[in-house]
């Protein structure tokens, strides 16, 4: 509801937050030259090696971009030379008019605004890279922070580590397609909680 009350290149902004969890002015600012034809040969990723200007803190981003987006993207590429933008508005634009067309469809923004993309970006990509005893064992975790304990708090049998292991190693992959540190607990109580 929101990308058809929203201009065109409002909609390839509000694209590459949602579908890729970029903040509004990492999504202002991707040029056609940081998409590339991603390892596996099946398609594309974003990929800043050196994000000043572009990524928080001008760290190192790396994201694939995903099938549902790829013939968008393809399209958003075409005829644009390497260091032209994909979106040709500005930061205040996009924010803008994503405020507008919340309450044109509305919908409540919860005081996320534009950041609530990126919130549904790491929740979609936990239902991806997580199980459900993962994901269970994530929440037990959170819950674990939220009470000021560590977070393996409690988990002593090895099937709880082993899927306290592989769900802090998915946790660490979706701060990292978000442009965040390992490790990071309080983030993931606030992007990946209930």
């Amino acid at each position: 509801m929101i990308r058809e009350n929203c201009s065109d290149e409002v909609t390839k902004g509000v694209d590459l937050m949602r579908e890729m969890g970029l903040r509004i002015k990492e999504a202002v600012n991707v040029r056609v030259e940081h998409f590339v034809p991603n390892d596996r040969g099946i398609g594309w990723c974003l990929t800043i090696e050196k994000g000043t200007g572009i990524t928080k803190g001008g760290r190192f981003r790396q994201v694939d971009v995903p099938q549902r987006l790829k013939q968008r993207l393809e399209s958003w590429l075409a005829n644009k030379s390497s260091g032209e933008r994909i979106v040709n508005v500005s930061y205040s634009t996009v924010r803008d008019g994503v405020n507008v067309a919340c309450k044109r469809a509305g919908v409540a923004q919860a005081g996320r605004g534009c950041h609530g993309f990126r919130h549904a970006y790491a929740r979609e990509r936990m239902d991806q890279l997580m199980t459900s005893e993962q994901k269970q064992i994530m929440n037990r975790v959170l819950e674990n922070r939220k009470m000021g304990r560590a977070a393996d708090y409690g988990i002593l049998r090895e099937h709880d580590k082993q899927l306290y292991a592989a769900a802090k190693e998915a946790m660490d992959q979706i701060h990292s397609e978000l442009g965040h540190g390992k490790n990071r607990w309080a983030l993931a109580m606030r992007y990946m909680g209930d």
